[in-house]
């Protein structure tokens, strides 16, 4: 038996159950125990996987940051992909890859067009790190288009609450 301890930190705990003809005892469960050393690495974290916009006017731009950490004990490197999205960090475009400090974090702002769209709308923005562990993750993207005649009516609709 093989343990492949890719993906493993700490303490790592499994149980193998072994059959045999033995009348009393014809399954046993066996305990393996393991302590798995990771070599330093960088390891990304969002501040948050998901964004729902809720509504959204046709012709808007979705926009929103994420701040991207990194809590592990080596630099961070990454990029992220969004066809038809642009990138900021600190206010200018970003120019990938963008590389975080061990236990430091950087703020990253997307726009993504919405133009000639309406409906349900959810787009993934993919991280691609050289976490070992994660090395692409992604956040979801998400709203619902309405055009300007649908939210007339639906402010219509919805005045007396509005009040």
């Amino acid at each position: 038996m093989t343990f492949k301890s890719t993906g493993y930190a700490g303490e790592v705990v499994k149980y193998v159950y072994v059959e045999s003809n033995d009348p009393n005892a014809n399954r046993t469960q066996l305990k393996i125990q393991a302590a798995v050393d990771v070599p330093p690495q960088p390891k990304i974290d969002l501040d948050r996987y998901t964004y729902d916009a809720g509504l959204i006017v046709e012709g808007e731009t979705l926009e929103t940051a994420v701040v991207v950490k990194n809590r592990g004990e080596l630099e961070l490197s990454f990029e992220c992909a969004l066809p038809g999205s642009v990138f900021e960090a600190k206010g200018k475009p970003a120019v990938f890859p963008i590389k975080v400090a061990a236990g430091g974090e950087t703020e990253i702002t997307v726009r993504f067009s919405l133009a000639n769209r309406v409906g349900f709308v959810r787009e993934f923005i993919l991280f691609k790190t050289n976490d070992p562990l994660r090395s692409t993750i992604s956040m979801t993207l998400s709203g619902y288009i309405v055009t300007k005649l649908q939210l007339k009516q639906i402010f219509e609709k919805y005045k007396s609450i509005i009040k």
